[in-house]
């Protein structure tokens, strides 16, 4: 994530806005705690939060789908830690972001609503920063 941050930052120009949305580690987390005696919590944090295998692919296209299809999350981050990450890459002006509420409305073209909600209804971790410098 911090080379894709670093990345980021260099691709704008001075005063240039950066928007984000991930899953949300902090509510998926929450649920899982709340699910207390359910068998199927735990198993059910793993697929909603993409982070583990349930099992192993046996064809080939399904090992070329993983491999280059990147639906798996890596890591995840909650506000505060996302927040501390773009931080650290060197953006400023950092806030939390609801759909459509960007003030440049190219924003509009690509943005989805469904990014920034879940199929259960969770609020994912959507933030908009900038690039230090005026545009």
């Amino acid at each position: 994530m911090r080379i894709a941050l670093g990345n980021s930052l260099r691709m704008l120009r001075p005063g240039g806005v950066f928007r984000l949305v991930v899953p949300d580690l902090r509510e998926r987390a929450r649920r899982y705690v709340a699910a207390e005696g359910d068998g199927e919590a735990a198993s059910r944090f793993m697929r909603q939060s993409l982070l583990g295998l349930e099992g192993r692919e046996r064809k080939w296209r399904e090992r070329l789908r993983r491999a280059f299809g990147n639906a798996e999350h890596l890591w995840m981050y909650d506000h505060a830690s996302m927040a501390a990450e773009l931080a650290a890459a060197g953006f400023t002006d950092i806030r939390g972001a609801e759909f459509g509420d960007a003030a440049d409305r190219m924003f509009d073209r690509v943005e989805d609503r469904t990014r920034f909600v879940d199929e259960d209804g969770t609020v994912e971790v959507a933030i908009e920063a900038r690039r230090p410098g005026s545009s």
